[in-house]
């Protein structure tokens, strides 16, 4: 009975949250995910260029015969079909 009652006080602490646990959930912000998904929609617009450099100096130059690029050239192709063919609308999120 003494072990029932002292088992239900440690339930109630847990639930109520005055006692801490290891397998108490730890729940993120939403500004810390928008912080996170925002720095990788940055390092990927600079990566995704670097690819396309790559890729053109190992391809295009060797089936086509065309010149290699440097990664401004390719940072602008890169520019230019996201504009020509990315369409989603652009929206900027400010943290008031």
């Amino acid at each position: 009975m003494e072990q029932q009652q002292e088992d239900s006080e440690t339930t109630k602490e847990i639930k109520e949250g005055k006692r801490m646990t290891v397998y108490q959930p730890t729940k993120r912000s939403t500004s810390n995910q928008k912080d996170i998904e925002r720095g990788a929609e940055a390092v990927s617009t600079f990566i995704k260029p670097l690819v396309l450099m790559l890729l053109w100096n190992w391809l295009f130059t060797l089936l086509f015969g065309l010149p290699p690029i440097g990664y401004v050239k390719a940072f602008g192709l890169y520019l230019m079909s996201r504009i020509l063919f990315d369409h989603k609308s652009i929206t900027i999120d400010t943290d008031d």
